[in-house]
């Protein structure tokens, strides 16, 4: 199907580093998304996140997610961020 951006939220940030654009910034931020239509291996497809960047998403970030469809939950770990635009994210304890 497609990312739908209102159920992905910010569970926790990082404190004491700067969110800059502007430089190197490797993750610590937890993000939790939901869906009912795309299941892990279509979530871990390149920039499915569309608007990561602009969220906020940073590379080394987790993401929990609850596929809905399955009910099986996995932790992602977001691996490349495009400025401006999407992240890609993998499956952090298994391939998806």
């Amino acid at each position: 199907m497609a990312y739908d951006s209102t159920s992905l939220a910010l569970h926790s940030a990082q404190i004491g580093r700067s969110h800059s654009t502007a430089g190197a910034y490797y993750g610590g931020n937890v993000w939790n998304y939901k869906s009912s239509a795309d299941g892990s291996t279509t979530v871990v497809g390149a920039s499915y996140f569309s608007d990561g960047h602009k969220r906020g998403m940073r590379k080394y970030d987790q993401v929990m997610f609850m596929d809905v469809g399955s009910t099986l939950f996995h932790i992602l770990t977001v691996t490349a961020v495009t400025t401006g635009a999407g992240a890609t994210v993998t499956n952090a304890l298994s391939s998806a």
